[in-house]
């Protein structure tokens, strides 16, 4: 069967720009890869979960500008095996060379192995090699990493050398062959730990990210650098005696040295985890630290990209209550700029279907000052995740306006906007009879932004709710976009 391509947004209205899903079969698929190639391409990588194990292959995309297939390659491990992508675990090698790095688990009879895996693939996505790491125990590989000089580092955990109970961080530097110059292991007995993720740091030394157990059955979320022959330099751990285990945090070393944690943890003894960022100093020193909570319940912070004034733009996910459906709490994909302090610009939420989870995976800059991102979300009429590509400019806008630059409708053209209850002390509800929704921002009356959503065409919503509750009593703007233009209104927070 061949892809189906659902768009939502059309090459017409969004050079550029687009937020696309790509289904096999009615399979499950999600992206965790995303890279810019040259000639206009982007490349999207991750997996496709059949019925049967030959049903689990690699789903590797190559999209044009506007996120149509120019290429698809399916990489295929055998009836006994099944492949697992790294997070963000892609890097591109000379002669249009990509490495791509995971998990393979292979099942003898009833005995499951697992190695990490290092391939590679050439210009047009087929495999060239492989070769697997580890031992004979559990294996398994989640980052990857390039060096200056074209040496290729990835990280995860190993149950064969080191702590064979709980797991050691792994971590292995191989030539572009896949020839290996050394493998270590870090950890402390008795403590389960795996790395997430890779990056290059100063003077050829590599910064890790990954979480740590400790006694009682929590975890910590670790930071630490390893000199370029995979010697522990420090390390860092970050949070509380809460179990933070089921976040995957990341790491990214910044132009002048420092070190940016971003991952979600509990602050003191609220139960909900928020997006949470950390800036290090090269020496590991903790310069400041930030939460971001979400409207209503959880939130966090995936990959980073640092821009070239400084500014921060993270890709992440929040999960608040359908305010369409009203029927749940739903996971929306979010991209966050922040100043090079962390002190919040803006965010913009992005879904496919209001009553579905939507999460974004991976991220990556685009040439054109633009982000790309990957996932998992759906379409209206499949229950099942399909693989989800999402491409915006560099306001995180994926229709031109959303920042606020398309003009208000001229006197005479204005758009009848229903906003109730005004004032309110909790829910808000805007409706629009005469023009579709496309998104929407609350600010405070300094012009600081509280909310800021995106809506889609396809939808043609006419009237979103959402919650003022925790915010403080006083005077709002609210401005709505419209296919008509912007309108704008002070609401009333009792």
């Amino acid at each position: 069967m061949g892809i189906l391509l659902f768009p939502l947004a059309t090459q017409s209205q969004n050079p550029g720009r687009f937020s696309k899903l790509y289904d096999h079969a009615n399979f499950l698929q999600s992206y965790t890869m995303a890279k810019e190639l040259s000639g206009q391409r982007y490349f999207v990588a991750g997996r496709n979960i059949g019925y049967w194990l030959s049903d689990a292959f690699i789903w590797v995309h190559f999209l044009d500008e506007q996120g149509d297939t120019l290429r698809d390659v399916r990489i295929f491990t055998g009836d006994s095996s099944a492949y697992y992508t790294g997070w963000q675990a892609v890097a591109e090698g000379d002669a249009s060379a990509i490495y791509l790095a995971g998990t393979q688990e292979e099942f003898v009879g009833q005995i499951q192995y697992s190695d990490g895996y290092l391939m590679k693939l050439n210009e047009e996505g087929n495999r060239v090699w492989q070769k697997n790491y580890g031992g004979s125990n559990y294996e398994a590989i989640d980052a990857l990493t390039m060096t200056h000089n074209n040496e290729l580092v990835f990280a995860g955990v190993s149950h064969s050398f080191g702590d064979s109970v709980w797991g050691d961080i792994y971590v292995v530097k191989t030539d572009t062959a896949g020839e290996v110059i050394w493998q270590k292991t870090l950890g402390i007995n008795n403590f389960p730990e795996r790395c997430y993720n890779i990056d290059t740091a100063a003077a050829s030394d590599f910064v890790l990210a990954g979480v740590q157990g400790f006694e009682g059955g929590g975890k910590d979320i670790f930071v630490m650098k390893i000199s370029s022959e995979g010697e522990l330099v420090w390390q860092k751990t970050f949070g509380n005696d809460q179990n933070d285990d089921n976040t995957f945090p990341r790491v990214r070393s910044l132009k002048n040295g420092d070190i940016l944690l971003t991952t979600a943890l509990r602050p003191n003894s609220d139960n909900l985890k928020h997006a949470y960022i950390a800036r290090l100093s090269a020496a590991g020193e903790t310069l400041w630290e930030k939460f971001y909570p979400g409207t209503e319940s959880h939130s966090w912070f995936g990959f980073t990209t640092e821009l070239p004034d400084g500014n921060l733009v993270i890709a992440g996910s929040v999960m608040e209550f359908d305010t369409v459906f009203n029927t749940n709490y739903r996971v929306r994909g979010t991209l966050t700029r922040t100043d090079a302090d962390g002190n919040l610009i803006w965010q913009r939420k992005y879904y496919t279907t209001p009553n579905r989870d939507n999460y974004l995976f991976c991220m990556t800059p685009t040439s054109d000052a633009g982000v790309l991102m990957g996932g998992t979300a759906y379409r209206t009429d499949n229950n099942r995740q399909d693989a989800w590509a999402v491409k915006v400019d560099s306001l995180g806008c994926l229709e031109p306006g959303c920042d606020g630059s398309v003009a208000a409708p001229e006197p005479g053209a204005a758009i009848g906007l229903n906003i109730r209850p005004n004032p309110t002390a909790d829910w808000l509800t805007v409706s629009s009879p005469e023009a579709v929704l496309l998104g929407l921002r609350l600010t405070d009356l300094t012009g600081r932004v509280l909310e800021d959503v995106q809506f889609f065409r396809q939808h043609g919503l006419r009237e979103y709710r959402f919650s003022l509750a925790a915010l403080s009593p006083g005077a709002y703007v609210l401005s709505v976009r419209t296919e008509k233009g912007w309108v704008s209104e002070q609401v009333i927070k009792k």
